[in-house]
């Protein structure tokens, strides 16, 4: 049935365009070709600053040098914010192409860790809404949530009125961040749903990653709010 299926739909790839073979790993949206893109890089060390590959257990050089105080205690990403990277985010966020949200779910399901609780930084919401856009937090949450991932939700509130960070400075978006990202003034509630004494880690999600402000800011306020380690993670990361 399901050959047929790709025989009456003539079903393409979101990247290349080509027609889909029966058997692709996400046969659905991508060809195994580009699929292979998104694969995560495979090393035994890390930057936890930056997320680069390594061959020792250590801050990479250029990290090395940044005097900034991270509240991260580690970081990865599964790809480059360029080439196919940048056309997909494109098709999430100026066409709205829901598809999108199901691919960056299997993606992130392939480097976060099941025993650990999953935090996904927030959107503004109405603004997201009034637009009448999908929200990556919202979505991306209730996917992971459906593969068995602990998503939880409630702990840091984003302004509706924020700044955009992309079209600010190194220097106002770790200024922005602060305003803009607060622990939510209803924490009691949410501490009745979880409590950071079921685990001392949480993992903490980011769409793309490009001074780190947004993660830094919200890790701080994980570890305000009573967790002892962040493993954080983005989709994309650009070469600021």
């Amino acid at each position: 049935m399901r050959k047929l299926f790709y025989l009456l739909t003539d079903s393409r790839c979101l990247l290349c365009q080509k027609p889909l073979s029966f058997g692709a790993k996400y046969s659905n949206l991508l060809c195994n070709k580009c699929f292979k893109i998104f694969t995560p890089k495979k090393s035994e060390f890390f930057c936890p600053k930056c997320g680069e590959a390594l061959k020792s257990d250590e801050i990479c050089s250029n990290c090395s040098v940044d005097a900034e105080i991270i509240h991260y205690d580690s970081f990865r990403y599964i790809q480059s914010y360029s080439g196919a990277a940048t056309q997909l985010v494109k098709l999430h966020k100026q066409h709205d192409n829901h598809k999108i949200l199901d691919l960056y779910s299997v993606f992130l399901s392939d480097i976060l860790n099941p025993d650990y609780p999953v935090y996904i930084v927030p959107d503004s919401l109405p603004g997201r809404i009034r637009k009448g856009k999908s929200c990556f937090s919202v979505q991306v949450a209730h996917k992971l949530r459906k593969k068995g991932f602990n998503v939880i939700c409630g702990i840091i509130k984003k302004s509706p009125f924020a700044k955009m960070q992309k079209r600010l400075n190194r220097k106002d978006r770790h200024e922005n961040a602060e305003k803009i990202f607060n622990l939510n003034k209803k924490i009691s509630r949410v501490k009745t749903i979880f409590t950071c004494s079921e685990t001392e880690t949480i993992q903490l999600i980011d769409d793309i990653f490009t001074t780190g402000s947004t993660i830094n800011r919200c890790s701080k306020l994980l570890k305000d709010f009573g967790f002892k380690k962040v493993l954080a993670y983005s989709l994309f990361k650009t070469k600021y």
